[in-house]
């Protein structure tokens, strides 16, 4: 009797076992059916045709570098800058300077310069947005009130995106794989450094960010940056520390 018993209850168990689960495959096929995916990738269209590769002009320059208005910054004044920029056919430059070395007032020390200017040169109004939460370049064709950015460098990500809309400018991530690098949202940013200075062993890692960046959707140009400080010493300048650096890295290493 127990013996019996027992093989009932076992039969009863399976039956059981057996109606679920063909009400689970049921159930399921019905949902799998209604559901449509709204990420599922769709159907290209007709692309655009290639932008012309002869007509127009090629501009080459330099994004990020620093002249003597960095503290850090040796024997590298703005007229040594432009000068070398133009002998070696640079087109433009963005002399992107510390902004936390001047409190954020950029429009009354690198751009007051009376050596910021060149008939040759194209200067854009930039400075380097140098935050405890890594660094930026700001680019713009004209000047701007960069104060206002430097004021919001430690709210949120979203007020400091309305600042950056207000003031029409290029926001870009600095050396996204090294020490200070970008640590906003890279939704707020219009291009990344993807190489910075002559030779640096993490550029590799910044142009693999670059392509994470761009498979996640965000479109992103990538850009090339010196990032040089120092100049080269001519006539009664002196030598530092960081000086033989100039040689090997300056305006154009790389140039975008």
């Amino acid at each position: 009797m127990v013996l019996s018993t027992n093989r009932n209850i076992g039969l009863l168990i399976k039956t059981g076992l057996t109606i679920m689960v063909a009400g689970c495959i049921s159930g399921s096929a019905l949902g799998q059916s209604a559901h449509v995916n709204p990420w599922a990738p769709k159907p290209l269209g007709t692309l655009p045709p290639p932008a012309s590769l002869s007509q127009g002009v090629w501009l080459k320059g330099e994004l990020h570098m620093h002249s003597r208005h960095s503290r850090e910054s040796s024997n590298n004044s703005i007229s040594k800058i432009i000068t070398f920029c133009r002998l070696v056919g640079i087109d433009f430059l963005a002399i992107t300077d510390h902004d936390n070395h001047v409190e954020g007032d950029v429009a009354h020390n690198t751009w007051a310069d009376p050596e910021f200017k060149s008939d040759s040169v194209l200067l854009l109004y930039a400075a380097e947005w140098t935050t405890t939460r890594g660094h930026g370049n700001a680019f713009s064709a004209r000047p701007y009130d960069h104060q206002q950015l430097f004021d919001v460098r430690d709210q949120r990500d979203t007020v400091v995106g309305r600042i950056k809309n207000k003031l029409g400018i290029h926001l870009s991530a600095n050396h996204p794989s090294g020490k200070d690098h970008f640590g906003y949202s890279y939704d707020m940013v219009n291009s990344i450094e993807v190489w910075n200075s002559a030779i640096w062993s993490k550029n590799a890692n910044a142009i693999m960010i670059w392509d994470d960046m761009l498979s996640s959707g965000r479109k992103l140009t990538g850009r090339g940056g010196s990032d040089a400080h120092h100049g080269v010493p001519v006539g009664d300048e002196k030598s530092g520390p960081n000086t033989y650096q100039a040689k090997a890295n300056y305006a154009g290493t790389a140039t975008t």
